[in-house]
């Protein structure tokens, strides 16, 4: 296995934090046969939080208030309406149009107009898992501005499964550019949603610690029969920018009345909101500036890690933080 690597290090510790109550926590948590928390400990944690009384009686100053906050669970049946949420949120935190980006699902096995097979096409839409639909979502909600998480490898080894960037510009088609512009012209106050009537040709995303050039400069007018040059200020480079384009992929649906398996092609834009996944994509991730972890678990989980729906405030910590401590208190 490692015949071919120049290299080979082994990790003996790890340190990412500098605050001394949680590491003593964390160090407690990786102790064999587990070790009770200090009432200091278990109290800084309890501490994080929300309160619940408060949500209610102000939920939206609660939802602006965590507006770049994660959002997860281990069902992508919530994760979905977590990637709603989460969408929303950041389009209203940026004052932009929020899009709606419906994939497009063929399948040979179904030929027909009728009813039933329009039914069909909903359900697959409806789908939440990305695991399930060969990484690509049923729909995808895009602004500008909006940070955004690729579903599936794009561009190796910059753009990857789970690579974070920012949305940068949104290349629609003819027909939704006119028709953006004609919600967005006059007097008329600015649409805050918009579905998009087809899959945007391109969408460009900025990806993440990645200062490499995708994309050929911009040179400005006055430098347009030469090359790019760095002293002039009007030339734009496009560091670490990818365009990120609908493409097909080949997932299987089974008909809930008949059983039957179909076999469906898919067209869509790999991506979903960056502070939106599952729990299990978070191990080991710095969630700042926080959390929201609903904790409703599948009907296979045992019954020692099954319980109701927390919401909790993690800056600085790990994603899996919270439920270790709790089952070790």
């Amino acid at each position: 296995m490692f015949n071919n690597m120049h290299h080979l290090f082994e990790m003996h510790t790890m340190k990412r934090f500098n605050d001394t109550v949680l590491v003593s926590i964390l160090s407690k948590m990786r102790k064999t046969g587990g070790s009770k928390l200090s009432e200091l400990e278990w109290q800084a944690l309890m501490d994080t939080e929300v309160d619940g009384a408060h949500l209610e009686r102000d939920p939206e100053a609660f939802l602006n208030s965590t507006t770049e906050w994660y959002e997860s669970s281990y069902l992508w049946s919530v994760v979905s309406m977590a990637c709603y949420s989460r969408a929303e949120a950041s389009a209203r935190h940026h004052q932009q149009i929020l899009f709606f980006c419906q994939a497009v699902d063929v399948s040979e096995q179904l030929t027909s107009t009728q009813h039933r097979d329009k039914e069909l096409y909903k359900q697959m839409l409806a789908v939440p898992s990305v695991a399930q639909t060969n990484r690509l979502p049923g729909m995808v909600l895009l602004h500008i501005s909006m940070r955004v998480r690729i579903t599936t490898q794009v561009l190796p080894p910059w753009a990857v499964q789970d690579a974070t960037g920012v949305v940068m510009e949104i290349e629609s088609s003819s027909v939704d550019k006119h028709r953006c512009n004609s919600l967005c012209s006059g007097d008329a106050h600015p649409a805050a949603e918009m579905k998009l009537s087809e899959l945007p040709p391109g969408v460009y995303v900025k990806l993440d610690n990645c200062d490499r050039e995708f994309l050929p400069p911009l040179s400005c007018q006055a430098n347009c029969r030469s090359t790019h040059s760095n002293k002039t200020e009007d030339c734009r480079k496009f560091e670490g920018w990818i365009l990120i384009q609908p493409i097909t992929r080949t997932w299987t649906f089974t008909d809930p009345v008949t059983r039957a398996t179909l076999s469906v092609r898919r067209t869509q834009l790999p991506l979903m909101p960056a502070k939106a996944c599952p729990l299990y994509s978070l191990q080991g991730a710095t969630c700042d500036p926080g959390l929201i972890a609903h904790y409703a678990m599948p009907n296979r989980a045992d019954d020692d890690i099954n319980g109701s729906s927390f919401m909790f405030s993690c800056p600085g910590s790990e994603a899996w933080l919270i439920s270790a401590a709790l089952a070790s208190h």
